[in-house]
């Protein structure tokens, strides 16, 4: 089994989205270091972020609305098959590393899903960062 990297998770996820951001093309080579399901968890999250953005709309009609809340349940069932794929990938890994089993408390979060919150929170970061650079907004606002 491929060695597992998830070393440098949050730095990995903010190359990704400036790659993304800028449109340069495939992604999958984009960026090195980073395990191929956490990056396709990553580009998931990306493209979802961007269709929330769509269904936030306010010059469109329902109609338009309504068929992306439906890409969004797509692009979220996909995400979720993600995480799961990204957890079984990760329990394979220990599983060859001698771990067999989680002794105490377990948490309720699993190892995907906290990547997954990891690249949201790039995400957001980002995003917030780009929101600070608008000359539309107030100081206050900026601030």
């Amino acid at each position: 089994m491929e060695e597992l990297q998830l070393t440098h998770v949050p730095e990995l996820f903010d190359e990704c989205l400036a790659f993304w951001h800028a449109g340069e093309g495939d992604y999958r080579g984009a960026v090195k270091g980073l395990n191929p399901l956490a990056l396709e968890l990553a580009r998931r999250n990306y493209e979802l972020w961007h269709e929330e953005d769509q269904a936030r709309r306010t010059d469109v009609d329902d109609g338009v609305i309504a068929s992306v809340k439906r890409r969004i349940d797509v692009l979220n069932q996909a995400r979720n098959d993600m995480i799961e794929k990204l957890d079984e990938h990760i329990m394979a890994w220990l599983m060859g590393k001698g771990v067999n089993g989680l002794e105490g408390d377990v948490n309720s979060e699993t190892p995907g899903s906290i990547v997954d919150r990891i690249s949201i929170m790039s995400l957001k970061v980002y995003h917030m960062h780009e929101d600070t650079l608008r000359s539309d907004i107030t100081a206050d606002h900026r601030e």
